[in-house]
């Protein structure tokens, strides 16, 4: 779920401090973005412009006393529905960010359709709820056309609500085979991953290898599982050694 960049001109910042993220020294250069790609990177590239690209179509931003550093990935946002709502996400982009993680803490928009969603689903909005498969929540996001990149993990919490009538017990055999069926759908349709809130209510009363056998299939994809710790007291340790194995 990519930010649309097809209809944008070239773009060089030119005369700028580069920080390419890869760990060394930054240095002075120019940076040319063509499309939603980098094309180069280096010094005095307005005289090195690709074949067929001439200095008269590019945009010039003069970046002298600035820094040229990749855009900045939010790693845990709540941002499912906002994207969809605010696609302009300004707050983000004013801050450099350009790539949104959402579906963080076990609540994700997909895969669960309900009218007015329970707490702690509410949060992304209790009518936001209608996305029965990540492929409609990622139609969504296309046709929106938000100017950020966006990461879509599972919510385990989610999960649970699509499966379970009650929260308050661990999920049966069946129930947890219809998550599992749920979350092998979502990962094959661009699921990043999968999230657990353990922390919360509705999600507290699910053992461990609930989750486990649930990481075990985003493992199999290559996805990767997050968490909002069941204990962040006294218990935090054990919390801690539990996402561990999970993971």
């Amino acid at each position: 779920m990519r930010a649309a960049a097809e209809t944008l001109k070239p773009v060089l910042l030119e005369q700028g401090l580069v920080a390419d993220g890869s760990g060394g020294p930054s240095y002075p250069g120019d940076v040319l973005l063509v499309g939603d790609r980098i094309a180069a990177v280096g010094a005095g590239l307005r005289s090195r412009l690709p074949d067929g690209l001439a200095l008269d179509e590019v945009d010039v931003v003069d970046c002298r006393g600035q820094v040229i550093a990749p855009g900045f990935i939010d790693a845990h946002t709540h941002d499912d529905a906002i994207v969809l709502h605010d696609p302009a996400c300004l707050p983000k982009l004013s801050q450099g960010i350009t790539t949104v993680v959402g579906g963080n803490c076990g609540i994700s928009l997909a895969p669960y359709v309900v009218p007015a969603a329970k707490p702690p689903l509410n949060l992304l909005g209790a009518a936001s709820f209608r996305y029965a498969s990540m492929r409609a929540y990622g139609d969504a996001v296309n046709a929106a056309r938000p100017s950020l990149n966006v990461v879509a993990l599972v919510g385990h919490t989610t999960l649970r609500f699509a499966a379970m009538p009650e929260l308050d017990r661990a999920a049966s055999a069946d129930q947890r085979a219809r998550m599992a069926a749920l979350l092998e759908a979502c990962m094959a349709e661009g699921a990043a991953g999968l999230s657990s809130g353990l922390f919360y209510e509705e999600a507290f009363a699910a053992p461990a290898d609930e989750v486990t056998d649930l990481a075990r299939i985003v493992a199999r994809h290559g996805g990767v599982y997050t968490t909002h710790l069941r204990s962040e007291m006294a218990g935090i340790i054990e919390a801690m050694h539990e996402a561990g194995d999970s993971a």
